[in-house]
C-alpha cells in the first residue's frame, strides 16, 4: 500500500517553507498564497501529531489485521522491534498481502475463495484506519466498503 510522503517527508518540506516564509522581508504582510500553504501547513502538522500519536496503536492493529488476512506468517516480530522496523516489518507484510491479492485474481472471480474474502476485508480494515488518522472528519459510514 502506498504511504508517501512519509511523515519524515512532511515534516522536512514544511520545515523547509516555514524557513522560507520566516526569512522573507520582515514587516512585510503575506500574500493570499503564502497564508493558503500556511493553512497546508498548519493541517500537515496536525496530521503528523496525530501519526506520532497513535503509531504504536496503529502498528499493533495492522499487524492483526495482517496476521488474520496471512495466517501462514509469524508477524508477531513486527511488533518486537522499534518503530523503523515495525514498518519495514508491516510493509513486508503488506507486499505478501498484494501478492496474495494477484493470486486471488488470477484464480479468476468463478471461484472467489474465502482467502480472497479475508484478503480484501484486511485492505478495507487498514485503509479505514489510515483514512481516520489522515482526517477523523472523513465519513466513513456503514456504506463505505
Amino acid at each position: 500500500m502506498q504511504d508517501r510522503p512519509d511523515l519524515e517527508a512532511l515534516l522536512t518540506a514544511v520545515a523547509r517553507f516555514l524557513d522560507g516564509v520566516a526569512s522573507g522581508a520582515p514587516g512585510r504582510p503575506l500574500d493570499a498564497g503564502t497564508l493558503y500553504r500556511l493553512r497546508i501547513a498548519s493541517h500537515l502538522c496536525a496530521l503528523a501529531s496525530r501519526e506520532v500519536a497513535s503509531q504504536d496503536e496503529e502498528d499493533a492493529a495492522e499487524v492483526e489485521i495482517l496476521r488474520l488476512a496471512l495466517p501462514q506468517t509469524a508477524p508477531a516480530e513486527a511488533l518486537r522491534a522499534g518503530a523503523r522496523g515495525r514498518r519495514q516489518a508491516i510493509r513486508a507484510l503488506e507486499r505478501q498481502l498484494c501478492a496474495a491479492i494477484d493470486a486471488d485474481a488470477a484464480a479468476g472471480a468463478d471461484a472467489p475463495s474465502l482467502d480472497a474474502a479475508r484478503h480484501e476485508e484486511a485492505v478495507v480494515a487498514v485503509l479505514r484506519r489510515r483514512l481516520q488518522v489522515a482526517n477523523p472528519r472523513f465519513d466513513l459510514g456503514e456504506d463505505w466498503p
